[in-house]
Protein backbone atom coordinates (compact mmCIF):
# COMPACT_ATOMS: atom_id res chain seq x y z
CA UNK A 1 0.00 0.00 0.00
CA UNK A 2 1.31 3.19 -0.86
CA UNK A 3 2.06 5.73 2.27
CA UNK A 4 -0.37 7.60 3.29
CA UNK A 5 2.03 11.27 2.09
CA UNK A 6 1.63 10.22 -1.22
CA UNK A 7 -2.19 8.55 -0.95
CA UNK A 8 -2.61 12.06 0.11
CA UNK A 9 -1.01 14.08 -2.32
CA UNK A 10 -2.30 12.29 -5.58
CA UNK A 11 -6.03 13.39 -3.70
CA UNK A 12 -5.09 16.93 -3.16
CA UNK A 13 -4.19 16.82 -7.11
CA UNK A 14 -7.16 15.28 -8.89
CA UNK A 15 -9.34 17.77 -6.17
CA UNK A 16 -7.30 20.79 -7.56
CA UNK A 17 -7.66 19.67 -11.22
CA UNK A 18 -10.94 21.21 -12.85
CA UNK A 19 -10.72 18.59 -15.96
CA UNK A 20 -11.39 16.40 -13.31
CA UNK A 21 -15.41 14.39 -13.67
CA UNK A 22 -17.60 15.19 -11.38
CA UNK A 23 -20.76 12.91 -10.57
CA UNK A 24 -23.64 14.96 -11.53
CA UNK A 25 -26.60 12.92 -10.04
CA UNK A 26 -27.38 10.34 -12.91
CA UNK A 27 -25.15 9.12 -15.44
CA UNK A 28 -23.97 10.84 -18.31
CA UNK A 29 -25.53 11.09 -21.38
CA UNK A 30 -23.71 10.47 -24.82
CA UNK A 31 -25.70 9.44 -27.76
CA UNK A 32 -24.97 10.32 -31.51
CA UNK A 33 -26.58 8.51 -34.70
CA UNK A 34 -23.82 6.48 -35.42
CA UNK A 35 -24.27 4.10 -32.63
CA UNK A 36 -28.31 3.39 -33.77
CA UNK A 37 -31.77 4.48 -32.37
CA UNK A 38 -31.39 5.71 -29.00
CA UNK A 39 -34.87 3.83 -28.04
CA UNK A 40 -32.78 0.55 -28.23
CA UNK A 41 -29.30 1.61 -27.64
CA UNK A 42 -29.31 4.86 -25.50
CA UNK A 43 -32.34 4.37 -23.12
CA UNK A 44 -34.50 7.36 -24.34
CA UNK A 45 -38.06 7.67 -25.58
CA UNK A 46 -39.02 8.80 -28.63
CA UNK A 47 -42.54 10.05 -28.88
CA UNK A 48 -45.36 11.74 -30.86
CA UNK A 49 -44.69 12.08 -34.76
CA UNK A 50 -41.05 11.87 -33.75
CA UNK A 51 -39.40 7.99 -35.05
CA UNK A 52 -36.02 6.75 -35.54
CA UNK A 53 -34.47 7.33 -38.97
CA UNK A 54 -31.17 6.42 -39.74
CA UNK A 55 -27.36 7.26 -38.89
CA UNK A 56 -27.58 10.45 -40.98
CA UNK A 57 -30.14 12.17 -39.57
CA UNK A 58 -30.60 10.49 -36.65
CA UNK A 59 -34.14 10.85 -35.32
CA UNK A 60 -36.70 12.60 -37.05
CA UNK A 61 -38.68 14.84 -34.67
CA UNK A 62 -40.79 16.62 -37.27
CA UNK A 63 -41.43 15.56 -41.12
CA UNK A 64 -42.82 18.54 -43.52
CA UNK A 65 -46.01 18.46 -42.45
CA UNK A 66 -48.26 21.24 -40.56
CA UNK A 67 -49.09 20.87 -36.95
CA UNK A 68 -46.64 17.81 -36.25
CA UNK A 69 -44.29 17.53 -32.98
CA UNK A 70 -42.46 15.15 -31.88
CA UNK A 71 -39.17 14.55 -29.06
CA UNK A 72 -36.96 13.00 -27.74
CA UNK A 73 -35.83 12.71 -23.97
CA UNK A 74 -34.21 11.04 -21.25
CA UNK A 75 -35.42 10.52 -17.86
CA UNK A 76 -32.37 10.78 -15.47
CA UNK A 77 -32.25 12.41 -12.05
CA UNK A 78 -29.47 15.13 -12.36
CA UNK A 79 -28.41 17.39 -9.80
CA UNK A 80 -29.19 21.00 -11.51
CA UNK A 81 -26.80 22.16 -8.37
CA UNK A 82 -24.18 21.21 -10.52
CA UNK A 83 -22.48 23.11 -13.33
CA UNK A 84 -24.00 21.02 -16.60
CA UNK A 85 -23.30 20.81 -19.92
CA UNK A 86 -26.15 19.59 -22.30
CA UNK A 87 -25.47 19.72 -25.89
CA UNK A 88 -27.63 18.64 -29.00
CA UNK A 89 -26.95 18.23 -32.85
CA UNK A 90 -30.06 19.78 -34.75
CA UNK A 91 -31.03 20.73 -38.27
CA UNK A 92 -34.01 22.22 -39.86
CA UNK A 93 -35.33 22.58 -43.58
CA UNK A 94 -37.15 21.74 -46.23
CA UNK A 95 -40.59 23.46 -45.41
CA UNK A 96 -41.73 27.22 -45.06
CA UNK A 97 -40.71 28.38 -41.32
CA UNK A 98 -42.34 26.47 -38.82
CA UNK A 99 -41.75 26.23 -35.54
CA UNK A 100 -38.80 25.02 -33.62
CA UNK A 101 -36.75 23.31 -31.62
CA UNK A 102 -36.56 23.01 -27.57
CA UNK A 103 -33.43 21.87 -25.70
CA UNK A 104 -34.84 21.17 -22.04
CA UNK A 105 -34.48 19.99 -18.40
CA UNK A 106 -36.18 19.42 -15.83
CA UNK A 107 -39.69 18.65 -17.38
CA UNK A 108 -42.84 16.37 -15.99
CA UNK A 109 -43.17 15.70 -19.75
CA UNK A 110 -41.53 15.05 -22.73
CA UNK A 111 -43.32 17.52 -25.06
CA UNK A 112 -41.83 20.59 -24.13
CA UNK A 113 -43.23 23.60 -25.62
CA UNK A 114 -42.64 27.29 -25.58
CA UNK A 115 -46.05 27.52 -23.32
CA UNK A 116 -46.18 23.91 -21.91
CA UNK A 117 -42.97 23.88 -19.95
CA UNK A 118 -43.71 21.50 -17.78
CA UNK A 119 -41.42 22.97 -14.91
CA UNK A 120 -38.60 22.69 -17.18
CA UNK A 121 -35.62 25.45 -18.12
CA UNK A 122 -35.72 25.33 -22.03
CA UNK A 123 -34.11 27.19 -25.01
CA UNK A 124 -36.42 27.67 -28.13
CA UNK A 125 -34.65 27.71 -31.20
CA UNK A 126 -37.42 29.57 -32.90
CA UNK A 127 -37.52 29.64 -36.55
CA UNK A 128 -40.80 30.96 -37.04
CA UNK A 129 -39.96 34.49 -35.32
CA UNK A 130 -37.29 36.03 -37.03
CA UNK A 131 -34.78 32.99 -36.26
CA UNK A 132 -34.31 33.77 -32.87
CA UNK A 133 -33.50 31.95 -29.42
CA UNK A 134 -35.95 32.32 -26.58
CA UNK A 135 -35.38 31.23 -23.24
CA UNK A 136 -37.83 29.96 -20.32
CA UNK A 137 -38.61 28.90 -17.13
CA UNK A 138 -40.91 27.27 -17.03
CA UNK A 139 -43.86 28.73 -19.18
CA UNK A 140 -42.19 32.03 -18.89
CA UNK A 141 -40.37 33.86 -21.11
CA UNK A 142 -36.98 34.96 -19.46
CA UNK A 143 -35.61 36.70 -23.10
CA UNK A 144 -35.02 36.60 -26.31
CA UNK A 145 -31.89 36.94 -28.81
CA UNK A 146 -31.35 37.62 -32.36
CA UNK A 147 -29.88 34.64 -34.33
CA UNK A 148 -28.62 36.67 -37.00
CA UNK A 149 -28.85 34.75 -40.03
CA UNK A 150 -31.59 31.90 -40.99
CA UNK A 151 -31.88 29.15 -39.11
CA UNK A 152 -33.95 26.13 -41.20
CA UNK A 153 -31.48 25.20 -44.00
CA UNK A 154 -31.07 21.71 -43.71
CA UNK A 155 -27.50 22.35 -42.01
CA UNK A 156 -26.55 20.82 -38.37
CA UNK A 157 -25.46 22.92 -35.79
CA UNK A 158 -24.21 21.91 -32.06
CA UNK A 159 -26.57 23.79 -30.31
CA UNK A 160 -24.36 23.81 -26.58
CA UNK A 161 -26.54 24.76 -23.25
CA UNK A 162 -24.30 25.51 -20.23
CA UNK A 163 -25.95 25.12 -16.85
CA UNK A 164 -24.33 26.79 -13.93
CA UNK A 165 -25.34 26.82 -10.47
CA UNK A 166 -23.14 29.09 -7.67
CA UNK A 167 -24.67 29.48 -3.97
CA UNK A 168 -28.13 30.17 -5.22
CA UNK A 169 -27.71 31.73 -8.44
CA UNK A 170 -28.56 29.96 -11.77
CA UNK A 171 -27.07 31.31 -15.01
CA UNK A 172 -27.68 29.56 -18.21
CA UNK A 173 -25.26 30.33 -21.49
CA UNK A 174 -25.89 29.05 -25.27
CA UNK A 175 -23.86 28.50 -28.34
CA UNK A 176 -24.21 27.48 -31.67
CA UNK A 177 -20.98 25.78 -33.68
CA UNK A 178 -19.52 27.15 -30.97
CA UNK A 179 -20.10 30.74 -30.97
CA UNK A 180 -21.82 33.01 -27.89
CA UNK A 181 -25.36 33.57 -28.35
CA UNK A 182 -26.21 34.64 -24.98
CA UNK A 183 -25.75 34.28 -21.11
CA UNK A 184 -28.11 35.62 -18.35
CA UNK A 185 -29.52 34.32 -15.12
CA UNK A 186 -32.93 32.46 -15.00
CA UNK A 187 -34.38 33.20 -11.91
CA UNK A 188 -35.83 30.77 -9.20
CA UNK A 189 -36.50 27.36 -10.97
CA UNK A 190 -39.16 24.87 -9.45
CA UNK A 191 -37.96 21.97 -11.49
CA UNK A 192 -40.96 20.20 -12.42
CA UNK A 193 -39.17 16.67 -12.88
CA UNK A 194 -36.21 14.56 -14.11
CA UNK A 195 -36.69 14.67 -18.24
CA UNK A 196 -34.11 16.14 -20.16
CA UNK A 197 -34.27 16.40 -24.18
CA UNK A 198 -35.52 17.92 -27.33
CA UNK A 199 -39.03 18.23 -28.64
CA UNK A 200 -39.58 20.01 -32.02
CA UNK A 201 -42.69 21.41 -33.53
CA UNK A 202 -44.32 22.93 -37.37
CA UNK A 203 -47.33 24.57 -36.13
CA UNK A 204 -49.53 26.10 -38.79
CA UNK A 205 -45.91 26.03 -40.92
CA UNK A 206 -43.38 23.25 -41.71
CA UNK A 207 -40.35 22.03 -41.89
CA UNK A 208 -38.07 18.49 -41.45
CA UNK A 209 -36.64 18.58 -37.83
CA UNK A 210 -34.02 16.30 -37.03
CA UNK A 211 -31.45 15.15 -33.83
CA UNK A 212 -28.30 13.41 -34.81
CA UNK A 213 -26.88 13.47 -31.39
CA UNK A 214 -27.47 14.54 -27.62
CA UNK A 215 -25.10 14.59 -24.64
CA UNK A 216 -25.47 15.72 -20.89
CA UNK A 217 -22.45 15.54 -18.77
CA UNK A 218 -20.16 17.27 -16.27
CA UNK A 219 -19.41 20.80 -17.31
CA UNK A 220 -16.45 21.11 -15.92
CA UNK A 221 -13.70 20.63 -18.64
CA UNK A 222 -15.83 22.72 -20.60
CA UNK A 223 -15.86 25.94 -18.30
CA UNK A 224 -11.85 25.37 -17.56
CA UNK A 225 -11.27 25.08 -21.77
CA UNK A 226 -13.05 27.83 -22.28
CA UNK A 227 -12.18 30.06 -19.59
Amino acid sequence: MENKEVVDAQAMLIKDNPLRVAYIGAEPIDWYADLGDPESVADASIINDAAWSDIDDGVTLTTANENENGALYWDADYDWTKDILVTATLASGDGDGGDGFLVYFGASDGMVGPETGYGSISVFIDEYNSDSVKVYNGNSLVSTYSFGSTMDTGEFRNWQILHQYNGGSRTLQVLCNGVHICKLATGAWTQGGNLVGVSAYTGSATNLHYCRAFSVKFAGPFIAMNA
